[in-house]
């Protein structure tokens, strides 16, 4: 029946995911994938009409592979409150251009869990060819469906060459954005550092600073981010060890999508 509906359509919402009573205290889950036969259900939507935008509702991140493959569009909704419907009307209208990021990284298999963006460096790093020596996996991808930060917009953006200035108290990063789509957007700037050494190990990638800007379609701006130096200071086991050290700073789109990087020398 919904396959011959689907058929008959101009346009097809799928709502799929969990119900609401799958997400919060107590209720744990051995298996994130989506519940039932929903992702079968929903590639042979896709089938008879790619005119299809799939809504997935959930309180965590869930794996859906096939539908990541397939899927036309897909809005992850989350559960909103008593206006999720007016909310997700908005964007599926493009009355609204949607500009969120994911919070945490969505795995593609259990077996990657747990997976996170700010892991700490090994002597065998994850590669993308097949050899030994390497903490990739035989039978899987290493990499998130969704990596830490990632979203999409109705539009686009373009960043400049970034100028990086250490000052006496922090360091300043000065980005060139333009909004080279058709309509106006948010844009989620996000800079992540990497210290190289230290009294302990640091991450490969430490979010420090974002900054959420509004462009017009077609309008440029110069945009300043700051990283006090008390930002880059950890806890170590003598107590607070300050920012001194070798780092890279780099800009992404998210986590993964890194487009420029630099290395800088901070002396306190």
């Amino acid at each position: 029946a919904a396959i011959k509906s689907a058929q008959e359509a101009d346009l097809v919402i799928l709502a799929l995911g969990e119900n609401w009573g799958m997400s919060g205290e107590a209720r744990s889950r051995g298996d994130l994938h989506i519940p039932g036969v929903q992702e079968e259900l929903a590639c042979e939507i896709y089938k008879v009409n790619q005119n299809s935008i799939t809504l997935l509702m959930g309180g965590r991140p869930l794996i859906f592979n096939q539908i990541a493959e397939k899927a036309p569009a897909i809005l992850y909704t989350w559960f909103l409150g008593t206006e999720a419907g007016n909310a997700m009307t908005d964007i599926i209208t493009g009355k609204y251009n949607p500009s969120a990021r994911v919070p945490m990284s969505f795995p593609k298999h259990m077996g990657q869990i747990p997976v996170y963006y700010n892991y700490k460096n090994t002597g065998r790093p994850a590669v993308d060819k097949e050899g030994n020596y390497s903490s990739r996996y035989i039978d899987i991808d290493y990499k998130p469906q969704y990596p830490f930060g990632y979203g999409l917009s109705y539009t686009t953006f373009e960043y400049g060459q970034p100028d990086i200035i250490i000052d006496k108290d922090s360091i300043s990063i000065n980005i060139p954005i333009h909004n080279s789509g058709l309509m106006d957007g948010h844009e989620l700037i996000q800079i992540y550092t990497r210290k190289w050494w230290g009294e302990s190990t640091r991450p490969v990638k430490e979010l420090k600073a974002v900054d959420n800007v509004f462009l017009k379609k077609g309008e440029k701006r110069l945009i300043q981010l700051k990283i006090p130096f008390e930002r880059l200071a950890y806890y170590g086991q003598s107590g607070w060890e300050k920012a001194n050290g070798d780092y890279t700073i780099m800009l992404g789109r998210n986590a993964e999508d890194i487009i420029f990087k630099k290395d800088i020398k901070v002396n306190l």
